[in-house]
């Protein structure tokens, strides 16, 4: 089974790349990871309701999911979590112990000049990682390839790499 790690950050963005993942890979295990800086799985603060951060969180992960289901009888393999600290990092160590195969991550159009100058985290995330990166636009949805190009830098001379 594939694993699928789709990151989380609530944006109209990133729940379009989960919509996206969830119908471009039904039968594969979706890892969706929310990374924060503000949330300490120590001593996290208590709400009225009885709830910390960290269990509002997860039930706003999990609805979402739900919500953006392609089709609701559609049984998903969806695990959710939620780490602390840095978020290439955090993602870093996920992926190595979660053995994901792929990143399915949504992507803006626009980005501000702090931005361009400094980069993005689907910047730093296609920098980072070996594994294949999909990149979602906010108005993209998924429909089946047609024809798929392959952009790489090997080594024409070395064909072993090729096969």
């Amino acid at each position: 089974m594939k694993n699928i790690l789709i990151p989380m950050d609530f944006t109209d963005d990133s729940t379009n790349a989960l919509r996206y993942a969830f119908k471009a890979f039904p039968k594969a295990k979706h890892h969706i990871v929310h990374v924060t800086h503000g949330v300490r799985p120590r001593g996290v603060e208590v709400y009225e309701q009885g709830e910390n951060k960290l269990t509002i969180l997860r039930n706003a992960m999990l609805s979402l999911s739900k919500s953006v289901k392609p089709e609701k009888s559609l049984d998903l393999n969806i695990e959710v979590n939620i780490l602390n600290g840095e978020v290439i990092s955090y993602l870093r160590k996920y992926v190595e112990t979660e053995s994901i195969d792929q990143i399915v991550m949504g992507t803006r159009n626009k980005y501000s000049v702090f931005e361009k100058i400094l980069g993005t985290v689907s910047t730093a995330v296609i920098n980072t990682f070996k594994i294949p990166v999909l990149l979602v636009p906010l108005q993209s949805s998924w429909k089946a390839y047609k024809k798929v190009i392959v952009a790489s830098d090997i080594n024409l001379q070395n064909t072993e790499t090729v096969k």
